[in-house]
């Protein structure tokens, strides 16, 4: 029993030795968004919450690495933007089937209740009790369960801000090539624009996000004087996020 237990403790430790030192890798290339109405239809399923159909709009591959050291890739897993909405989709139909299964189990435990009730108040009239249920229970009874499905949703979003918020922290840039093709229809609003943009990317963004090497940071934005709106974004980058 010692030596079993001995076992487990230095398996456990290897485990965390290795993930000491492990890294997740994220390649992500050739983002693309070709033109000013993908941008718009990007928009509109914003507004509309419907996520996964906004990688119908942005073509890209994305690696995901396992590495020693930072260096070294010991598992590797390549996805497209169509896989990812295929992988979202699921996920949002779990969770739909979540919810309804939690509704089902609130309207079962909420009847029951209201069972107990009218057989605790057997000693009234059969009425009385129904009409008791009616306005403490019936009509309620909804509200009742979309306040604690709320409730219950609010506490997921929360642990996950708080999850992507510490990955936030983490997450290293290594590389960085972005191409960016703008303009609206009002000539001088374009050139703001372009300029807030190139601001924006070269001193506020990194002071959110770590640049590993300067070097590697690639950036144009250019201004497109054309009668109407234009738009066309490429964009390649590596980060890293160390695990622990």
């Amino acid at each position: 029993m010692v030596v079993f237990l001995c076992n487990i403790i230095l398996i456990f430790m290897i485990i965390i030795a290795i993930l000491l030192v492990c890294s997740i890798r994220i390649k992500l290339v050739n983002l693309e968004i070709k033109n000013y109405e993908a941008l718009n239809d990007i928009v509109k399923e914003t507004i509309k919450k419907e996520y996964a159909d906004i990688l119908n709009y942005i073509d890209f591959t994305a690696k995901f690495q396992l590495c020693l050291f930072d260096k070294i890739p010991i598992i590797s897993i390549t996805i497209t933007n169509m896989r990812l909405k295929n992988i979202l989709q699921k996920l949002v139909a779990k969770q739909m089937e979540k919810e309804v299964k939690l509704r089902q189990k609130l309207y079962r435990k909420f009847y029951n209740d209201s069972i107990n009730v009218k057989n605790n108040n057997s000693c009234k009239n059969e009425l009385e009790v129904e009409n008791e249920m009616l306005q403490n229970e019936g009509i309620n009874q909804d509200a009742r369960i979309e306040e604690y499905v709320k409730i219950k949703k609010d506490y997921e979003k929360l642990k996950q801000s708080e999850f992507v918020e510490k990955i936030l922290d983490k997450i290293r840039i290594e590389e960085l090539e972005l191409w960016l093709d703008l303009g609206t229809e009002n000539a001088s609003f374009t050139a703001i624009l372009v300029s807030v943009i190139n601001i924006a990317i070269s001193v506020i963004f990194p002071l959110f996000i770590p640049i590993v090497n300067g070097e590697k940071i690639k950036y144009q934005v250019t201004p497109i004087y054309l009668r109407g709106h234009a738009f066309n974004l490429k964009t390649s980058m590596q980060i890293t996020i160390p695990i622990i």
